[in-house]
């Protein structure tokens, strides 16, 4: 989560000073996974690997995504703008990565609004009082 510094010349959707954030998986906005909203999986980020994160070399190019600056490839397709004002500000931070994968998770589940979902997190008890 961050404001934006500088823009490079193909960023058209952002500007200095927007307050942004970006998950943690990086995605190219034009392959046929990006298209159908599989990002994770994008195929033009990480050539010849099914998909690219920052911070990690096994997964593209991509310097770290916790340091002070970072540059954000693809910008208008990976950078979500965030709306004016702090009341959510704790809430935004969830979506570069948290939220990500719960959601990501109920929807290739096939749930749908409205049905009821448990979820179990047995191997995190065992971690905490084994």
């Amino acid at each position: 989560m961050g404001v934006v510094d500088k823009l490079g010349s193909g960023v058209v959707q952002l500007k200095k000073g927007d307050r942004v954030v970006m998950p943690f998986n990086i995605g190219g906005g034009r392959c046929r996974n990006c298209e159908e909203e599989n990002t994770d999986f994008c195929l033009g980020a990480n050539p010849g690997f099914a998909g690219a994160v920052y911070g990690y070399v096994v997964m593209g190019p991509y310097r770290g995504g916790q340091a002070q600056y970072l540059r954000v490839s693809f910008a208008d397709f990976n950078a979500l703008k965030l709306p004016a004002g702090t009341e959510h500000e704790a809430d935004f931070i969830l979506l570069a990565d948290i939220f990500l994968t719960g959601w990501h998770g109920v929807k290739i589940s096939g749930f749908q609004a409205g049905e009821a979902i448990a979820v179990y997190i047995w191997y995190s008890v065992l971690g905490r009082w084994a």
